[in-house]
Parts: structure tokens; sequence; C-alpha cells
């Protein structure tokens, strides 16, 4: 039931936060993550 409230939760946020903000907060920590891991795999 847990899940399926936090999909609700999850699906409600989505549509009523600007999305565009979250993506890029999103990408901006995945670059993070990605530099990092070229730093440690060269």
């Amino acid at each position: 039931m847990r899940g399926e409230w936090q999909y609700a939760a999850y699906k409600f946020y989505r549509s009523h936060c600007d999305s565009a903000v979250v993506r890029d907060k999103r990408n901006q920590e995945r670059d993070g993550k990605k530099e990092r891991y070229s730093r440690y795999y060269k």
C-alpha cells in the first residue's frame, strides 16, 4: 500500500510542480555523478 501511495504522491507532484525544474536538478545530479565516475575510471 505504501508503494501505491508513494506512486500517487509522485504523480500528483509531477502534475502540480514545475517538472522542468525537477528535471534540471536531476540532470545536474547525474552529471555530477558522471564527472566523479570518469575521474575514478580514467
